[in-house]
């Protein structure tokens, strides 16, 4: 059986030490370094591949998680300190570090406060963030195909990814959304489970269609345009009316003209 999957970045330091200098090649716009190692008990290739703007997004979005525990810790220790026992204080700036998270981790495996007299010093760890930092931007690719192309590897990483996205948006409360299940006999959730994958894929059709109109976008952008689309029943003076679509935006009249749903009213 071959089969091509991703690693945990955490789990192979050695890999997230490579520099850049070494990576060998660029695959649509990432870079990437090929080695073997062993996983899982066998010989497999393995491909790490790096992109500067999704180092980036991981970066704000770790400082931003920084700043906030940080911040919380200041709140903490302004409403507490010196209105009760030191002890009780520290105690709750600790459950503040195991409360926060940071990229999936407590907060306090990067950050960590020392009080001197009746001042607190917030700081970050700097070994961990910098450990952290090197995973950014990077994603470990491996197979048991000794001979897949890198290009084949990252096309079908991708491919794997929609995958998991679709199963995502089905987990979605506020998209195609599998629950609340208000079934109870087996046959009638399977029916149920069917009509939401029949929905995702519905949608998906046409967000392709969408697309290839020139019109790309989220799922979650396309039914936030497409809820703006509603039906109206205009009454005049003289007591004529007829029903309209009204389209609160202009991506809403751009996907209501794609579609063709004035031919309905």
């Amino acid at each position: 059986m071959e089969y091509l999957g991703v690693l945990k970045r955490s789990e192979h330091g050695d890999l997230m030490d490579v520099g850049l200098g070494r990576y060998s090649g660029t695959c649509k716009g990432r870079q990437y370094y090929e080695t073997t190692k062993r996983v899982y008990g066998r010989e497999c290739r393995v491909v790490v591949t790096y992109s500067a703007a999704r180092e980036g997004h991981e970066l704000r979005g770790f400082n931003h998680r920084i700043e906030g525990a940080k911040k919380e810790l200041r709140k903490v220790w302004g409403l507490y300190w010196g209105k009760e026992k030191g002890e009780r204080t520290r105690g709750r700036l600790d459950q503040v570090l195991r409360e926060q998270q940071v990229v999936g981790a407590q907060a306090r495996r990067y950050v960590e406060y020392e009080i001197e007299g009746n001042t607190l010093r917030v700081r970050r760890k700097g070994f961990e963030c910098r450990e952290k930092k090197k995973q950014f931007g990077k994603r470990v690719l491996f197979t048991n195909r000794m001979g897949m192309r890198v290009e084949e590897m990252i096309e079908l990483d991708g491919e794997r990814r929609k995958v998991e996205d679709a199963f995502k948006e089905l987990k979605d409360r506020s998209e195609v959304s599998m629950w609340p299940i208000r079934n109870w006999t087996d046959t009638k959730i399977r029916m149920h489970a069917f009509c939401c994958v029949l929905g995702l894929l519905l949608l998906k059709l046409l967000l392709l269609e969408a697309e290839e109109a020139g019109l790309s976008m989220s799922a979650r952008v396309w039914l936030l345009a497409m809820g703006g689309i509603r039906e109206a029943y205009l009454v005049y003076q003289d007591e004529s009316g007829g029903r309209v679509l009204e389209k609160n935006s202009p991506l809403a009249e751009q996907l209501s003209d794609l579609y063709g749903l004035d031919r309905y009213f």
